[in-house]
Formats: C-alpha cells, sequence, structure tokens
C-alpha cells in the first residue's frame, strides 16, 4: 500500500494513511456511534476510551499492540478506522492457523456520513488487506459480535468464507461471527 493512498472515483474524495496519535481524539465521535449497548442504544464509555487508548498505544488485555489506518477526506476530516494485530488465542484455534500466517482485524468503524455505498469501508478493509500482505500474513480474519450484526453482510460480500460462530465469545448468548480473507497467494 502507498502511503497517502487516493479514492476518488465514489461520492467521496479520501486517503488512507496510518493513524497519528494527535488523530485519535477526533475519532471519538465515530466511535461513540457506533460502540454502543444493544439493548439501551447507550455509548459505552469505557469501552470508547480502551479502544482509544489501543489507538495510543496501549496494550490490549490480551498484551497485543494494535495499529490502526484511518479514512480522511480533503479536508483532512476523519471518516473511518480500521485496526489490526496478531491473532488471539481463540481465533488461533477456531481457523486452525498461527500468528506467523494471520493478522486479526479489528475496530472497524465508518462516520454515518461517509458509509452506504462511499467506498470507505471498502477501502480501509482492502488497505488493512495489503499490510497483511506486506507484512508476510497468508491471511486476514476476524470475528463481528451481535451488536454489529447490521456489518456482517459487508463482510460476507468482502471475505472469502465466514466461518461460523465463536460461541459465548462476547458473553453467555453473544456469538461472535467469524470470517477469513486471503491476502497472499
Amino acid at each position: 500500500m502507498q502511503e497517502g493512498y487516493k479514492k476518488e472515483h465514489s461520492p467521496i474524495s479520501f486517503t488512507i494513511e496510518p493513524l497519528l496519535i494527535e488523530e485519535v481524539d477526533k475519532l471519538k465521535p465515530i466511535l461513540e456511534t457506533h460502540v454502543r449497548d444493544s439493548k439501551t442504544g447507550e455509548i459505552i464509555q469505557e469501552e470508547v476510551a480502551d479502544i482509544r487508548g489501543y489507538m495510543r498505544g496501549n496494550k490490549d488485555a490480551l498484551g497485543r499492540m494494535r495499529k490502526y489506518l484511518v479514512a480522511k477526506d480533503d479536508q483532512g476530516i476523519i471518516l473511518g478506522c480500521i485496526g489490526y494485530t496478531e491473532p488471539e488465542p481463540k481465533m488461533i484455534s477456531h481457523f486452525n492457523t498461527t500468528v506467523e500466517e494471520s493478522m486479526e482485524l479489528v475496530n472497524a468503524f465508518v462516520s454515518v456520513n461517509a458509509y452506504r455505498g462511499g467506498g470507505v469501508g471498502k477501502a480501509l478493509f482492502n488497505a488493512a488487506c495489503e499490510k497483511a500482505n506486506e507484512e508476510g500474513k497468508k491471511q486476514i480474519i476476524l470475528n463481528s459480535e451481535p451488536r454489529y450484526k447490521k456489518s456482517w453482510g459487508f463482510y460476507d460480500r468482502f471475505c472469502d468464507e465466514s466461518r461460523g460462530f465463536l460461541v459465548d465469545h462476547y458473553g453467555k448468548g453473544r456469538h461472535a461471527k467469524t470470517w477469513k480473507k486471503a491476502v497472499s497467494l
């Protein structure tokens, strides 16, 4: 992937770039739009804070460092983000893979002003696939919890296959749907 990849053939013109520390606070409104309790609709502030911490370089509960890419329009307004990291142990087991072979995608969010046909999500996904390929990975793997069920169709379209569910992965009755996509031949 080239730095500053430019996408101009959609309703929105934007670039995909690595997230800079000084841009993390600009993502808060996008995170607060999506990171909500599925029953009450309330923002899950602790999770938003955790994600922002990962964006600043904090390790997650499994000790992993996450890297992020962002989509920015011509005025520098952030339209979305996607994170990637080494796969968690449950994902390694579920996909019968290794850390050396796979990269896990995490924290993919697009502004409500830019999704649904704007190409931002697809460009972020493709840029993460390019990063995985550059790092010598054979595939990306990912999961999504039920509160993000509206995004499952996106992953069904852009991944090679759905690999079923991780049962109770996000708590009792909250099964994570899983996907994989080959990134190198």
